[in-house]
């Protein structure tokens, strides 16, 4: 008998986060599938609650509450604010109710704006929106990077991780060219009411198809990778696959393939040859 519409119980959810092994005290980013994990008893609140429980009140939970549905530089180009009040995120239905808990904080970036809640959420939002860099020094992607701790998706598989571009902001000679020549600028809206203008770098939408997001393939050979080299405990939560990831063997394995020329991007050799002409076009003009 087919039970996924069947409620997904609170304690059968503490038990399948005890499976996985996370060890409290350790900070928790979180991508996640709501439709996926199934129909928790009490909502989508009772898994806010099961992660916090995971991780203890000394660690910090983090989930993405990016605003956009279109990619970077369509975002950009909309003339509309981002407000960090009233933009919701579009990462799904549970990270925008994470994000409006009371006491969770939003960062003020205006493609990738993350929550966090706990004792470290001011350090992972305040200086977000203060590095042109996606993933740069105050990102909270760099600031994971440093602490360590653990990212978990929650039926989305890898490929949806944001992590991954900060080998691309931290790498010295990074593969390829991954971001458009010209920054961009949006108005964002701080929740004091005050506005500021931020300049951000844009990822290239011609290698978005390429990526591993969009790309099954590509997305399938760097799980492996990540299996083999230890990063990525598998189990379950609720009704969906969880993949449990050590941050800093995640960043040690990605570091090590992008110095042999291996990206989350297909075909790496072909793409370096289109960034190669994009700068030659970029030279003669």
């Amino acid at each position: 008998m087919d039970r996924s519409s069947d409620p997904v119980t609170r304690n059968s959810l503490l038990e399948d986060i005890k499976k996985l092994g996370i060890i409290p005290g350790k900070d928790l980013w979180v991508h996640s599938a709501l439709s996926r994990i199934g129909r928790p008893e009490g909502g989508a609140n009772t898994i806010i609650d099961v992660l916090r429980a995971a991780i203890g009140p000394d660690a910090t939970l983090i989930m993405p509450a990016y605003p956009m549905s279109v990619s970077m530089f369509d975002h950009m180009r909309d003339p509309s604010p981002f407000d960090m009040i009233h933009s919701p995120s579009r990462m799904g239905a549970l990270t925008e109710i994470f994000r409006k808990i009371p006491e969770a904080l939003r960062s003020a970036h205006p493609t990738h704006s993350i929550a966090a809640l706990g004792p470290s959420a001011a350090l992972y939002t305040s200086s977000h929106h203060k590095s042109p860099q996606l993933c740069g020094p105050g990102s909270p992607f760099d600031i994971q990077a440093q602490r360590g701790g653990y990212i978990l998706a929650l039926g989305t598989g890898v490929g949806k991780i944001t992590a991954y571009h900060w080998i691309e902001d931290h790498m010295g000679h990074f593969p390829l060219r991954v971001h458009l020549p010209e920054r961009m600028a949006k108005e964002v809206i701080f929740p004091d009411g005050h506005s500021e203008t931020i300049e951000i770098e844009i990822a290239d939408p011609k290698l978005s198809p390429w990526r591993i997001d969009n790309f099954q393939p590509k997305e399938t050979e760097i799980l492996a990778v990540l299996e083999m080299g230890g990063a990525v405990q598998k189990g379950k939560f609720g009704n969906c696959e969880a993949l449990l990831i050590d941050v800093a063997t995640f960043h040690k394995i990605m570091r090590s393939l992008a110095e042999s020329g291996t990206t989350i991007y297909y075909r790496p050799k072909l793409l370096a040859v289109a960034s190669l002409f994009s700068r030659l076009r970029e030279f003669a003009g």
